[in-house]
């Protein structure tokens, strides 16, 4: 728990430099950090330079991924609630993250609006036909009484003419 604690000072620093890279580009920094890494712990001299650029290649890895697992677990969270029918949420435009995860944000968050529109227009749609649906019942209970009124004048009718 102190560890998970200690990196959420720690780490932010470097994701916030991840985050404004690409991710092809942060992996090649990150790749290109510890090769030098390691090809200075082989020069003369260069232990501690090479050490240092390791660690800073690992460093700027860890807070990658551990950045990325954040905010891939927000947009997971946000198309769960999605799935689950909740399409009053507002989603911002960008996902704390690099182009490529707000991207994904962005896909999301239009997916949410055009649902909730779609909602809103089957809800227009019924609303439409419940009218409609009524005034065929108001119609047809019009088209009864008349014809029951008539039925009964035809036969009031038939009864005179059978009695005279």
């Amino acid at each position: 728990m102190k560890i998970r604690a200690g990196m959420q000072w720690v780490l932010p620093p470097g994701y916030g430099i991840c985050r404004r890279l690409s991710l092809p580009v942060n992996l090649a920094v990150i790749a290109l950090l510890l090769a030098l890494g390691q090809a200075g712990a082989y020069l003369p001299g260069g232990a501690a330079w090479g050490l240092a650029l390791f660690a800073a290649g690992l460093y700027l890895l860890v807070a990658l991924v551990f950045g990325l697992r954040f905010i891939l677990r927000r947009i997971g969270g946000a198309a769960e609630r999605i799935a689950s029918g909740d399409l009053s949420m507002r989603l911002g435009r960008r996902s704390g993250g690099n182009a490529e995860t707000d991207a994904i944000w962005a896909e999301i968050a239009r997916m949410a609006g055009n649902l909730s529109s779609l909602v809103g227009e089957v809800r227009d749609g019924a609303e439409s036909i419940r009218g409609g649906s009524r005034e065929i019942a108001e119609g047809v209970a019009h088209l009864s009484q008349r014809t029951d009124r008539q039925a009964s004048t035809r036969a009031r009718s038939a009864s005179r003419r059978s009695s005279a």
